[in-house]
């Protein structure tokens, strides 16, 4: 059975390009409040910043850099308007330059890593990280949970475990923690404390409810245990009906173990629920046309053929076909919407 994607390091991912935007953000508006003085490109970067040209900020902290006006901060902020501007790799000159002459600048780390990391390149990344970690005065969560999926990307478990455990302590109330130390505890095959840990984020971060279930779900699945995970998915349902991704893995393993009608049931109470009607629907059509339910199956094909939906004529077809190869041309003509 086909499981859904996982999307613990996608999230993590889009917490760390979120946050990078954001640190960006913040470090140049903060800027903005300084005294003009002698500091005039620098000044007038950062008030280009601060109302969202970012394009024109990047003219100026280049400027600025020119005629050595705070250099250090000038280069950051380049990067941070090129990050914005989303061109990562000048980001990573302008950090890189920013920490040749200033090596103790912990958030230039941070940013640099980040970009690194979502760039694809974790061991440099990780290097980066673990030096704003030995400087200090930075989000050690945001560090941490870094660190944690590079782990866990490496498959490095007990490395992965003691990060997370680390930026939870930090910061309790992110789902995703809780999410990725659980893996961390599945990969060690301690199946208990992925268990509870899972529980533990329910209990924590009530906004985690279905997600919670639905990892717990996989939890059990990987497990080999059939029931406890068609149970975990019906409570994280019960939550979040509209989840057609889980709405049919739930269908698919009650079809796999001999149940057909749930399969049914399932994907029927799901349609007009959720964003993915389309996707349960001829998930649903399928399933009736294995159980030669034909028009019942082609009812369903129908419906998504009206909508433009290349899959639902295709099934059409399919339809009609069996009627043909059964000796029921007019039945089949008729489907098609030819004359007998």
């Amino acid at each position: 059975m086909t499981r859904p994607t996982d999307r613990l390091p996608r999230l993590l991912r889009a917490c760390l390009a979120a946050a990078l935007l954001c640190a960006a953000s913040a470090f140049a508006q903060m800027q903005v409040r300084e005294t003009q003085s002698m500091d005039s490109w620098f000044v007038a970067a950062n008030e280009a910043y601060a109302r969202g040209d970012f394009k024109e900020a990047a003219r100026l902290y280049r400027l600025s850099i020119q005629n050595g006006q705070r250099e250090v901060f000038a280069w950051f902020n380049l990067g941070n308007a090129l990050v914005q501007l989303d061109r990562p790799a000048l980001a990573m000159v302008a950090y890189r330059r920013c920490l040749e002459l200033a090596p103790g600048f912990a958030r230039a780390w941070v940013q640099l890593g980040d970009l690194l990391f979502l760039g694809g390149e974790p061991a440099e990344a990780a290097g980066a990280y673990v030096r704003a970690l030995e400087l200090g005065g930075v989000d050690e969560s945001h560090v941490r949970a870094a660190l944690g999926e590079i782990a866990l990307g490496a498959g490095a478990w007990t490395d992965a475990q003691f990060q997370f455990e680390r930026a939870l302590a930090s910061d309790p109330d992110r789902p995703e923690l809780w999410f990725a130390l659980a893996e961390s505890h599945a990969g060690l095959l301690d199946w208990e404390a992925a268990v509870e840990t899972l529980r533990s984020s329910m209990r924590r971060s009530p906004s985690a409810g279905a997600e919670s279930w639905f990892r717990l779900a996989l939890l059990h699945e990987k497990r080999g245990d059939r029931k406890e995970m068609r149970r975990a998915l019906e409570e994280g349902l019960a939550l979040s009906p509209g989840n057609s991704a889980f709405r049919r893995y739930l269908a698919r393993s009650w079809n796999e173990d001999g149940s057909p009608w749930m399969a049914v049931f399932v994907l029927e109470e799901g349609l007009g629920r959720s964003d993915g009607d389309s996707d349960l629907r001829l998930e649903l059509a399928n399933l009736l046309f294995e159980q030669k339910r034909y028009d019942e199956a082609l009812r369903h094909y129908s419906i998504l053929a009206k909508r433009g939906d290349p899959l639902g004529r295709t099934g059409v077809e399919n339809v009609a076909g069996t009627y043909w190869n059964m000796g029921d041309t007019l039945r089949a003509k008729e489907i098609l919407g030819e004359k007998p």
